[in-house]
C-alpha cells in the first residue's frame, strides 16, 4: 500500500471514531450539551458553547444549593426581622426605680442632733459661782495717839481720822484669802500696798499699806489684821474666807496691845 493510501485510510478511521464517540453514547455530556446551574441557565437557556473549561464545570457543580437552607436572602431589609425580635423590640422597658441612684441617707450622729438645740436633751451649764460677801476696812488710827513716835516724813499721809479704807462691803470667791482680799481692793481703789512672800513658810507678809510701813511709829509698830473681832495668829495669805467675815486691817504702834489684837 503506498503512503497516500496509508494516510487516507487512517483519517477515514480517526472520523469514524470520532463519529461514534459524538453521537454514540446516552450521556447528555456526549451529544453536545451540558447540566448548567440555575443562574447559569437564567443568564443563558441554549447549550453551553464550545469554549466552556473544565474547570468552570467543576466550580458549578461543586458550589452547595442554598436554596433550601432557612437562612434570609442577603437582600431582605432589617423591617422584615422575625417576630419574636419584633416582640422584644416593641416591648415597653420597666422604667428605673429612682431610689437606685439615690444614696443612702446618712444618719445622724448623737452630737449633731444635740447641737442643733433639741430642747428634749437638757444642755450642760456650768454651774454659777455662789455669790459670797463680806468687810474689809484698813485704819490707822492708834497712830494719832502716838504722833511723836512717827517718822517725821510721814506725818502728812496720816489721815485726820485714821481711817484709809472704812468699812465695804466686797464680794469673793470660794477659797480666796484675806490676802487676795486685800490686794484685790487695795488695787481697785488706788491704795498703796507692799507686801513680802516667803517661800519656805508658803506665807505673804504686810509690810506696807498707804506708804505707811513697819517701825514707822516705833520698833513695835507695824500691820496686823483682825477677822470677826479676834487675831487668828497666822499669816492672812493662809486664812481662808467664809461667807459673812467682818476683815480688820489695823496699824499697831505696840504689837496689837494698843488695838485689843493681844487679848
Amino acid at each position: 500500500m503506498t503512503p497516500k493510501k496509508k494516510i487516507l485510510t487512517l483519517a477515514a478511521v480517526v472520523v469514524v471514531l470520532a463519529a461514534a464517540f459524538w453521537y454514540g453514547g446516552n450521556a447528555p455530556g456526549l451529544q453536545g450539551w451540558q447540566i448548567s446551574s440555575p443562574s447559569q441557565s437564567a443568564a443563558s437557556s441554549g447549550p453551553c458553547s464550545s469554549g466552556s473549561s473544565l474547570a468552570d464545570l467543576e466550580s458549578a457543580s461543586t458550589q452547595p444549593d442554598t436554596s433550601s437552607l432557612d437562612f434570609p436572602a442577603p437582600d431582605q431589609s432589617p423591617s422584615q426581622s422575625s417576630p419574636e425580635t419584633d416582640a422584644s423590640a416593641s416591648a415597653p422597658q420597666a422604667p428605673e426605680d429612682p431610689k437606685a441612684d439615690t444614696p443612702p441617707a446618712s444618719s445622724s450622729s448623737p452630737s449633731a442632733s444635740l447641737s442643733s438645740g433639741d430642747s428634749s436633751v437638757p444642755q450642760e451649764t456650768d454651774p454659777e459661782p455662789v455669790s459670797l460677801t463680806c468687810t474689809i476696812s484698813i485704819r490707822c488710827d492708834p497712830v494719832l495717839e502716838h504722833m511723836d513716835w512717827l517718822d517725821p516724813d510721814k506725818a502728812e499721809l496720816i489721815p485726820a481720822d485714821g481711817v484709809i479704807l472704812a468699812e465695804t462691803q466686797a464680794s469673793f470667791q470660794e477659797g480666796e484669802t484675806v490676802f487676795d482680799l486685800l490686794q484685790r481692793l487695795t488695787r481697785q481703789e488706788g491704795i498703796h500696798m507692799e507686801a513680802s512672800f516667803t517661800p519656805g513658810y508658803n506665807s505673804s507678809y504686810v509690810e506696807g499699806i498707804d506708804n505707811l510701813y513697819e517701825f514707822d511709829c516705833g520698833q513695835q509698830s507695824g500691820w496686823l489684821y483682825r477677822v470677826n473681832g479676834s487675831s487668828p495668829g497666822y499669816s492672812s495669805s493662809q486664812y481662808v474666807l467664809s461667807d459673812g467675815d467682818r476683815v480688820e486691817w489695823l496699824y499697831t504702834c505696840d504689837l496689837g496691845q494698843d488695838v485689843g489684837a493681844a487679848q
